[in-house]
């Protein structure tokens, strides 16, 4: 392969990485799923709704993450320990969310899933040095979104620049 050809390969690779990483996070979710059951009723529908959100993420992202988090929230706070950990899904939606919401207001969604999670580890008796890392990932998701927003409005302006 050539030099011009590795520069529409890796555009193309870059275009088609949220579908890997879709797939991806709907592979995790189910195989945990199929280890850890869930016990309810209740937890089963939120995972088919947290599946479903994953998968239809890329044609309605705001909607979706909104979704996901939602789903998230509700299983840290009914007691049932069956089911998936829903992260995979969450890390996938905040990193969108710092790709799509470009106002300071996204913060405000790795901050709630955070504080949702800090509680529920409050609630089983964690200590705080078994999960510190996990919250700083559901940042770290988000500012890998938020980063990916930042260079995509770089190129769009030099592109413009480069135009004039």
């Amino acid at each position: 392969m050539s030099i011009k050809g590795i520069k529409p390969f890796t555009s193309w690779c870059v275009e088609h990485a949220q579908y890997l990483l879709i797939a991806v996070c709907v592979a995790m979710t189910i195989t945990e799923t199929l280890f850890f059951p869930p016990a309810g009723v209740v937890t089963f529908f939120l995972v088919a709704a947290h599946v479903l959100a994953i998968i239809l993420i890329s044609r309605q992202p705001i909607v979706c993450c909104n979704i996901i988090f939602l789903t998230f929230a509700i299983c840290c706070l009914i007691p049932d320990d069956g089911g998936p950990s829903f992260l995979w899904g969450t890390w996938l939606a905040l990193g969108y969310v710092g790709l799509r919401i470009e106002s300071l207001w996204g913060m405000f969604y790795p901050s709630a899933v955070a504080l949702v999670r800090i509680w529920r580890f409050d609630a089983d008796g964690v200590a705080v040095n078994e999960y510190f890392m996990l919250i700083l990932v559901m940042f770290f998701a988000y500012f890998i979104g938020k980063n990916a927003c930042v260079e995509r409005t770089c190129r769009t302006v030099q592109t413009k620049q480069t135009k004039v």
